[in-house]
């Protein structure tokens, strides 16, 4: 079941009632929105995926420019099975099964060219605490260390020294955890990094071009926070206007962090927020031409964020650092329930029910 159905009518009652405060006045002086369109010229349609996968699956760009998909629910339900795309020559081909089949795992690709699938969950059943490893050179998969938590539809992220650092997500209980832990390729252990301040519930962060991590989204309580990998530590931050969940943070290259979209105590939104690491300050940016929430968002070599929705009704839009503005993308081809990979040619591949390519 796709994790948006399943948790917005609960968001929609307990975001409702957090304790976001009001937005000043500088929020009304934000820039408006770009409404022109871009020629759909630019979006083509792949070839589909051997298996389809329907929502949760996990994506991976790897050295050699290969695209790694695994797990996901399909409708024999959730898979072991894993494939590859190749941009070059738009083909798919097999590759080995992993030894769990996963749902809303993670996959993060290490320093060595392996790549870490982590947790996920079993259909309706339990969040899963094991992890293993791919392979490229082999096409192949090893059994690592078990996180200390089950989890699934949680976040990692890879930091300078190589580790991965996995925050929040999913419990076998169907709550959310407040836990985050590191991975260590080296050892292939797993070894705590503290408690969340935040709560865990479908967050999104952003490792600072400090080496630290900022975490953002909440319903109630503290909605931003950053990890400091040297000494294993999470410190409040200024607090983003509103809370929020479902929604994206990408660090553009100034060094800024933009947070989009998501659940407000509002209800769906297309606000958008831009967080300064340097001092510590939240600013409104203009906001999206539609609401969206748990949508992807990539940084393009252009500096631009292409945004991509959760449905391939609400389509894609991009957002420009220099101007501020938003440009709707019309004709875009966004698959339902899509992870977002940018490939070695600076073009987005979106892989879902169907797949597609964004040429900028």
């Amino acid at each position: 079941m796709n994790r948006t159905f399943r948790w917005s009518l609960l968001l929609a009652g307990v975001v409702a009632s957090g304790c976001g405060g009001s937005v000043g006045a500088t929020e009304q002086a934000a820039p408006s929105s770009q409404t022109e369109s871009l020629a759909s010229s630019q979006w083509t349609s792949n070839a589909p995926t051997r298996v389809t996968r329907n929502w949760g699956l996990a994506s991976a760009l790897l050295d050699s420019g290969l695209v790694l998909v695994t797990g996901g629910a399909s409708e024999s339900g959730i898979q072991r099975s894993a494939e590859l795309y190749n941009p070059y020559s738009d083909v798919w081909t097999p590759t080995g099964s992993m030894n769990e089949p996963r749902g809303n795992p993670s996959a993060t690709r290490l320093a060595s060219g392996l790549v870490l699938v982590a947790g996920g969950g079993i259909g309706a059943g339990p969040a899963d605490r094991s992890a293993e490893l791919y392979d490229p050179a082999t096409g192949t998969w090893s059994s690592t260390g078990s996180m200390t938590v089950a989890r699934s539809q949680h976040l990692a992220t890879l930091l300078d020294s190589g580790k991965v650092l996995v925050t929040g997500g999913m419990t076998s209980s169907g709550g959310f955890t407040p836990t985050a832990e590191l991975y260590d390729p080296a050892t292939g252990t797993w070894s705590s990094a503290g408690a969340l301040s935040s709560g865990g519930f479908f967050q999104a962060s952003a490792k600072l071009y400090s080496g630290e991590v900022l975490l953002t989204g909440n319903i109630s309580g503290v909605n931003a926070e950053v990890y400091n990998p040297t000494t294993n530590t999470w410190r409040p931050v200024a607090q983003m206007p509103r809370p929020r969940a479902f929604h994206t943070a990408t660090r553009l290259y100034s060094g800024k962090v933009l947070v989009a979209g998501g659940n407000t105590n509002e209800g769906e939104s297309a606000s958008a927020y831009l967080y300064d690491p340097y001092s510590d300050e939240w600013t409104p940016a203009a906001s999206m031409n539609r609401a969206r929430r748990d949508h992807t968002a990539t940084l393009l070599y252009s500096g631009k964020v292409l945004v991509a929705s959760r449905f391939a009704s609400d389509g894609a839009e991009l957002y420009d650092p220099d101007t501020n503005t938003w440009t709707l993308l019309e004709g875009s081809l966004v698959p339902d329930s899509a992870t977002a990979t940018l490939l070695h040619t600076g073009q987005v591949l979106l892989t879902g029910q169907t797949t597609s390519r964004y040429t900028p």
